[in-house]
């Protein structure tokens, strides 16, 4: 199950990236599609990281003793 879930998400997500494009080349021409091709790298580029620092585990709070 898990499985056909990840192949359809993956080709989910190149249907709308061929869709997108399309938009993107006959809205704005050809000359377009790299800066949008540049701007989605950054996107997941700052997401990674993002993603990254959510996921670092937090050291955990040590008490002292009252005296």
């Amino acid at each position: 199950m898990a499985s056909g879930l990840n192949i359809g998400a993956f080709n989910l997500g190149i249907a709308l990236s061929a869709w997108l494009g399309g938009l993107i080349v006959e809205g704005m021409g050809l000359a377009a599609a790299p800066y949008f091709g540049a701007l989605i790298v950054a996107m997941g580029i700052a997401l990674t990281r993002l993603l990254g620092r959510l996921d670092t585990p937090v050291a955990p709070r040590r008490t002292v003793a009252a005296e």
